[in-house]
């Protein structure tokens, strides 16, 4: 009986030239065109592991250099001194804003930080509220997340089935059971009571989160979504809560 060997990823001893021709070939597709090292790995038929001793010899030969902007470098500075100042678990300070700083440029910054923040709690274990729209391959695409808070585990019933915001679109509570993130997006595996789900989450979708908020904010203009509400003999509704968006934030649902 013959036996097989994998030599795929085997390559002889390469010359320094060539050497740093990989080098090289391994920064451009992790920095510029973004792929993953398990997808550089594929293309230069290498192991995963070999493609991160490379990026690490390109940082260390100075073929890539990493700089952080002055402004950005400050914002990091101070997020650390108001951590240890309030004994704060995290903290976020958005970087000044060159040129015209009009309030809308400025708010759009802070929302895009917000939401970067926000995405971080897509980890395992998190709960989640899913928009989507069911995919052909048996995905849904989201078009909004909500994240719940952990208090509300056991509250918010994990389950699936079909949504009115927009045609043919479902929602799905669930646990977050893997997050992958790539240039696409994040994709995420979801478990509900009756099953699971493959989430994709295209780059711009809307993900939130719940804080305790009090009347003041139920003002002219404010946004505001309403579930489980009951209409009264005289018309009007009656819900135990209103979900309402915050620095003219529309709740995404």
């Amino acid at each position: 009986m013959g036996s097989m060997t994998d030599i795929t990823r085997s390559h002889p001893a390469r010359p320094d030239a060539d050497r740093h021709g990989i080098v090289v070939r391994a920064a451009w597709l992790y920095y510029k065109d973004a792929l993953t090292q398990a997808e550089i790995a594929d293309r230069l038929f290498v192991s995963r592991a070999t493609v991160g001793r490379l990026l690490e010899e390109a940082r260390a030969e100075g073929i890539v250099r990493i700089e952080i902007s002055a402004d950005h470098l400050a914002a990091f500075q101070l997020s650390e001194d108001l951590r240890a100042q309030y004994g704060l678990a995290d903290a976020v300070v958005v970087p000044r804003i060159s040129g015209d700083a009009t309030r809308e440029r400025a708010n759009g910054r802070v929302a895009s930080a917000a939401a970067e923040y926000v995405k971080r709690f897509l980890r395992p274990g998190a709960i989640i509220g899913i928009a989507g729209i069911p995919q052909p391959d048996g995905s849904i695409e989201a078009f909004s997340i909500h994240i719940f808070l952990p208090a509300q585990r056991g509250v918010v019933p994990d389950r699936r089935g079909p949504w009115d915001a927009r045609p043919n679109s479902t929602m799905t509570n669930g646990y977050v059971e893997n997050a992958v993130a790539s240039k696409d997006g994040e994709t995420l595996m979801v478990k509900y009571k009756d099953g699971e789900k493959k989430v994709v989450v295209p780059p711009g979708t809307p993900i939130v989160t719940f804080l305790v908020g009090d009347k003041s904010e139920l003002k002219p203009g404010a946004k505001i979504i309403i579930f489980g509400a009951t209409r009264k003999d005289d018309g009007t509704l009656e819900a135990n809560r209103v979900n309402v968006g915050r620095d003219g934030i529309t709740p995404p649902m």
